[in-house]
């Protein structure tokens, strides 16, 4: 059963990707001047308006090809819209990593209990052992920016090489994880 559905999903894929190349393409004879298109591609369209009778594909009056241009403008719309949803999901998973290693740090400061305050490699050594399996792999590189970033602000106190939580200590609030997303 798995393999058949596995078929049809790759049928239902490639129809709908044919479908999303192939309509802007055959739209664009309309409203583009006609040299700019590859000779398949008009007899294609000259075709389906023999074949079919469209009167709108074989010869467009105005009001058709100013619904071309609006349904074009969507599509950028939309194009737009889609890059930024991305970006800012890329953004939010980010924060939540962010966020989350904040808390990992104050807890790894917390219960190693050095008085004079723990380095980077105690607190990543930490980090490692309990949490090991979770870690991106860049997580040496994202732990040094994020001490330096909850040292600047005033989160962790550095002592020479040496983090300690601060008098308040490590609390990440709503303000702070927005701050995250929406930073200056």
């Amino acid at each position: 059963m798995g393999v058949v559905s596995a078929v049809a999903d790759l049928a239902v894929a490639v129809f709908s990707l044919t479908i999303a190349v192939a309509a802007p393409l055959m739209d664009a004879q309309t409203v583009l001047p006609p040299g700019l298109h590859p000779a398949p591609l008009v007899e294609l369209k000259r075709w389906c308006a023999a074949e079919y009778g469209d009167y709108l594909m074989a010869r467009s009056p105005g009001f058709f090809r100013g619904l071309i241009w609006l349904r074009f403008l969507f599509f950028c719309f939309v194009l737009c819209s889609g890059i930024r949803f991305l970006f800012f999901l890329f953004r939010s998973v980010l924060g939540d990593l962010m966020t989350c290693l904040g808390f990992v740090i104050s807890e790894a400061i917390a219960a190693l209990k050095e008085r004079t305050g723990s380095s980077s490699v105690a607190i990543g050594k930490y980090v490692e052992e309990k949490h090991g399996a979770k870690l991106p792999p860049n997580f040496r590189k994202l732990l040094a920016g994020q001490l330096k970033k909850l040292a600047a602000a005033g989160k962790l106190t550095r002592v020479k090489n040496s983090f300690k939580l601060a008098a308040a200590g490590l609390e990440l609030g709503v303000g702070d994880f927005f701050s995250l997303f929406f930073q200056k």
